[in-house]
Parts: C-alpha cells; structure tokens; sequence
C-alpha cells in the first residue's frame, strides 16, 4: 500500500512539475485527448468602473477585510461576504493536486468531434472545490456533466494571497477531442 501511495504521489508531482512542456510518462505522453487551460474571463478594469459608476446606490467601495462587523437591529449580526479572489489577484495560483480526467462521453453524435465547456470553479481555503458552475459549452448539451463531474471531485493546492490561504475563483476551459482522433 505504501508503495501504490508512492507510486502515485510521485505520478502528481511529475505532472505538476512537467505540465505545459510536451508531458510524458516513461516516453508516452498523456492526456493527449484533453486539453484544459486556466484563464481569467473578468472584464477589464475600466468596464467594472463604469460599471460601479451607473450603480443607483453610488459607487462600490472595495471589501475591508478588517472592519469590524455591527449587529443588525434586534442584536443579528449580519453574515459576512464570502470573498473568492480570481487568478490575477492571487500571489500563488491554486494547481490540481491529482490528475484530472473528464470522460469522454458517449452520447456525443460521431459528427461531433470536438467541444469546449468554460467552467467557473470556487475553492475553498485548502484548495477543495466547492462549486462548479457551467458557464458555456460548444456545442451545447454533450460535454458538460462530464467536465463538471470532473472538476467537482477534483482537489487543488490552496490560493494564497500576502502569505495566507485564501477561497479562490478559476474559470477554465475544458477541451474534449473524440478518441477516434487521436
């Protein structure tokens, strides 16, 4: 058993070390039918301020991590805002800890070869996935249950921002290629 634990840790950290760089394992290379990149869709900074400049109630002010919560009327103290920061914000960005394989599913029609699905991830503090939301896939209707499946079972090292873990918000793109085109 230790052996298999071994085996495997020593699998993840060849990935993670040798990702983006033609990867392969003992001369054969891997994940071959599935591509998936990270990026950060957020829109540029002008767009979110006038964005926050046409908001009815005045202008957004940034969150205070260090403000001190009062209690509503009746002694409730309001819950707080849960605040996931995005790549771009973080000092080290969350990496998958095990391999990561969404299935190719079955159903997909033989004249549909190729899909992409743009899914937004929340982790949590220590890197576990929380929420995984489906925001767009072509051609729709095949290929999204199997990359949302994927990536809600899938573990991540933590998002760290000035030295501390922090929730983090990934949007990735997810590409299928039939295994009858490899």
């Amino acid at each position: 058993m230790a052996l298999a634990l071994s085996s495997a840790l020593h699998a993840g950290i060849i990935f993670l070390t040798t990702t983006g760089q033609g990867a392969k394992i003992q001369g054969k290379p891997f994940l071959k039918e599935f591509q998936v990149s990270i990026t950060d869709i957020a829109p540029p900074a002008k767009v979110v301020s006038q964005l926050q400049d046409e908001s009815p109630t005045g202008p957004a002010m940034p969150p205070n991590d260090n403000q001190e919560v009062q209690p509503e009327e009746g002694g409730v103290i309001p819950p707080t805002e849960e605040r996931y920061y995005k790549i771009k914000e973080l000092d080290v960005i969350p990496r998958p800890i095990s391999l990561i394989t969404p299935r190719y599913p079955e159903t997909v029609p033989a004249s549909t070869r190729r899909g992409v699905v743009r899914l937004e991830i929340k982790l949590d503090e220590e890197g576990v996935v929380t929420e995984v939301t489906v925001l767009g896939s072509e051609p729709p209707g095949y290929f999204e249950d199997a990359a949302r499946e994927a990536f809600l079972n899938a573990k991540f090292t933590p998002g760290m921002k000035s030295g501390r873990k922090v929730r983090s918000l990934l949007t990735l793109k997810v590409h299928f290629v039939s295994p009858l085109e490899l």
